[in-house]
């Protein structure tokens, strides 16, 4: 079981997927199970390997074919 950021979720179906990042910055799309939503996560029960680099931001305009930069840490 997992929690993430609501932001992760590319759509919100219940088999709702995920963009995970590999050590090149390709992305691909994971099916994930939900568990639960809350206020600002959504709570997972499989679909993703412990580790896993997961796309927390901008979701919703990557495309399978874009390479990504990974970032371990945002500042505002």
């Amino acid at each position: 079981m997992a929690r993430l950021p609501l932001s992760a979720l590319f759509s919100g179906r219940r088999r709702s997927p995920l963009y995970i990042v590999d050590d090149k910055g390709e992305v691909a799309l994971k099916p994930i199970a939900v568990k639960s939503y809350e206020t600002n996560n959504v709570v997972i029960t499989g679909g993703v390997d412990e580790g896993a680099r997961v796309v927390v931001l901008g979701v919703q305009k990557l495309d399978p074919a874009q390479k990504v930069r990974v970032v371990s840490s945002l500042s505002f």
